[in-house]
């Protein structure tokens, strides 16, 4: 199915299959990819603690601030749909079988508000259709004609974070080259971006039953189109977790002296997990 991945116009996927094929697929999972993800992380570190002075933020509240650096969509087959002996034209894979297309719904941006968001959330994540550019959706009677499998969907949030000591050791930074960790003058050197406070308290809350974002950025957050992993089902014993990924990230910085110091540790965790999008039933 990989080969057959298509990023529509208006950010839909297609995927284009065989009846029979479609068969064997037992799980669907994509990923988005957050273009802003560096562009954040390294003028955020060199700028936390001027974030955290100005709004007097504690350090045992420091790693709760994070920013989203992918979105897992997975598809799990719900319902297998035998296909019918009789269809000798399908089941056979006989060249008068012709494709079908499954198309995934575009996600919202990470930007976009609250009534966007839930209006995606309470729709339909996925159709199938016979036309490849899905102007007709294929009705469940066809469906079941074609033994085509019905799917829940599940989505996560990636957000990496960054725990006390990494911030104790950028402080060290600033320190060495006598810079006062509340101004922007380390980012200014190292040539990044300067961030802008937005304001009130309230952009730094949860947003309840959606994605949690931290809007200190001078750029918005966007998502980049998928990467794809399928899981087989019976004989491949192919899974994903979303517990089951913990990754780091380290940046190097070099002082005139050769000091060398560990700028970022960053883990992976799964906020997503526990809402009301963590697990969506289409």
């Amino acid at each position: 199915m990989t080969e057959s991945l298509d990023v529509m116009e208006d950010g839909s996927v297609r995927f284009t299959v065989m009846p029979m094929d479609i068969q064997c697929v037992d799980e669907i999972s994509l990923q988005y990819f957050s273009s802003s993800f560096a562009e954040l992380a390294y003028p955020w570190m060199t700028q936390a603690h001027r974030v955290f002075t100005q709004l007097g933020i504690d350090e045992d509240e420091w790693d709760e601030y994070s920013t989203l650096s992918s979105i897992k969509f997975i598809f799990k087959c719900k319902r297998q749909h035998p296909m019918p002996q009789e269809n000798t034209s399908i089941t056979s894979g006989s060249s008068g079988a012709g494709p079908v297309y499954l198309f995934i719904q575009p996600i919202p941006q990470p930007s976009d508000n609250d009534e966007v968001w839930r209006f995606w959330a309470e729709g339909t994540k996925y159709f199938w259709s016979s036309d490849s550019f899905g102007k007709e959706e294929m009705s469940e009677d066809m469906q079941l004609s074609l033994g085509l499998p019905s799917f829940t969907s599940e989505i996560y949030a990636i957000y990496y974070y960054w725990d006390q000591s990494a911030y104790e050791a950028i402080k060290m930074v600033h320190h060495h080259h006598h810079f006062d960790p509340s101004t922007v003058d380390l980012a200014s050197m190292a040539g990044h971006s300067i961030l802008e406070l937005v304001g009130d308290d309230d952009r730094f809350e949860t947003w309840e039953d959606s994605i949690e974002m931290t809007s200190t950025s001078d750029s918005q957050e966007s998502v980049d189109g998928p990467t794809l992993n399928t899981c087989w089902d019976e004989d491949n014993d192919q899974s994903w977790s979303s517990e089951g990924e913990d990754s780091s990230m380290l940046e190097e910085m070099e002082e005139e002296n050769e000091v060398e110091m560990k700028l970022m540790h960053v883990d992976e965790e799964s906020d997503m997990e526990g809402n009301e999008f963590s697990h969506m039933d289409s």
